[in-house]
């Protein structure tokens, strides 16, 4: 789970990064986003485990 904590990430702003993780589908090289939390106080991402042989 990825939680966004402040206003701006190193990425931008954080509905942004979030909108952009969930619309870009499944990419083998990236982590797959599963779902988000949109309670206003706790913006979050949840996403795939990452395979432990990694």
């Amino acid at each position: 789970m990825k939680v966004f904590k402040g206003e701006v990430t190193s990425d931008g702003c954080p509905q942004d990064e979030l909108n952009a993780c969930l619309k870009t589908g499944v990419i083998q090289n990236l982590v797959q986003s599963l779902a988000h939390v949109t309670d206003p106080k706790h913006l979050a991402l949840v996403m795939a485990l990452i395979p432990t042989h990694f």
